[in-house]
């Protein structure tokens, strides 16, 4: 079995790409997958808190030199681990701090493609589109990306936690699979998860804690810093969106899989 990438970018920072790492870490689980994690922000890395998902923090400089571009030992430091784990999936989570230098690296040194054809591992670009005052901002970053990486395969995220994403502004488009940006990834896109509307007086303050603490929902149940309703919020929203992710994820990276092997 080839092992999977997935790498988290976003030019924004603050639109929830360690929550989606860690959302996408969980549904890979349910999705009877293994999973590793490498956080590799070098100035506040969050996800790195999410034992559950053997998340490693990958300490490294970026711009040591004054050049620009991302520190070559911290990319070999990443397909090193990536290359000696036994996890079947491995998501690096790129912080704000680095994102835009990391995507720079990304598309000069055509490490994708490398990645492919060299070490036979199949890879995918993760990002976001979060509702309210980022939607713009986040959605540019989608054109960019697939611009830069036309044939990567990518997943969208519509992170919808605080505010909903409205896509009415564009002539036409009533969700975001009418909108130019989903018709331009043809051929690539494969699979646009919405994070739906928390409350915010009962939901959101539940996964920010758990966000926190680097709890997974399965782990809740058991813990002590939760009481019974809220442990049964949680569950509720595992089961109606987290499981569901895990099962697109499964059917799309089973026939991935299938690929690769023929």
């Amino acid at each position: 079995m080839s092992k999977t990438i997935h790498v988290m970018l976003s030019g924004k920072g603050g639109v929830g790409k360690s929550t989606c790492c860690a959302m996408l870490g969980q549904a890979l689980l349910g999705a009877g997958r293994t999973v590793e994690g490498i956080d590799v922000d070098p100035l506040t890395p969050t996800f790195v808190a999410f034992k559950g998902l053997n998340v490693r923090w990958l300490e490294g400089t970026i711009d040591r030199f004054g050049t620009g571009d991302i520190d070559g030992s911290l990319y070999d430091g990443i397909v090193e681990i990536i290359e000696a784990g036994t996890a079947t999936d491995y998501i690096i989570d790129v912080g704000a701090s680095n994102d835009v230098v990391f995507m720079s690296y990304l598309e000069r040194s055509d490490t994708f493609e490398m990645l492919t054809t060299e070490y036979g591992f199949n890879v995918f670009i993760h990002t976001i589109i979060k509702g309210g005052e980022d939607q713009k901002v986040t959605t540019d970053t989608v054109d960019t990306l697939q611009t830069r990486f036309p044939t990567v395969p990518k997943f969208i995220w519509l992170n919808e936690f605080q505010q909903s994403c409205h896509f009415g502004a564009e002539v036409g488009a009533k969700g975001f699979g009418d909108t130019a940006t989903f018709k331009a990834l043809k051929g690539v896109i494969r699979g646009v998860f919405a994070l739906p509307k928390l409350n915010p007086t009962l939901e959101m303050p539940l996964i920010a804690r758990a966000n926190k603490l680097g709890l997974l929902l399965s782990e809740i149940e058991q813990s002590k810093m939760f009481v019974s309703p809220e442990k049964m919020r949680l569950k509720k929203y595992k089961r109606t969106v987290i499981d569901a992710i895990s099962q697109h994820l499964k059917s799309v990276l089973e026939n991935t899989e299938t690929v690769s092997e023929a």
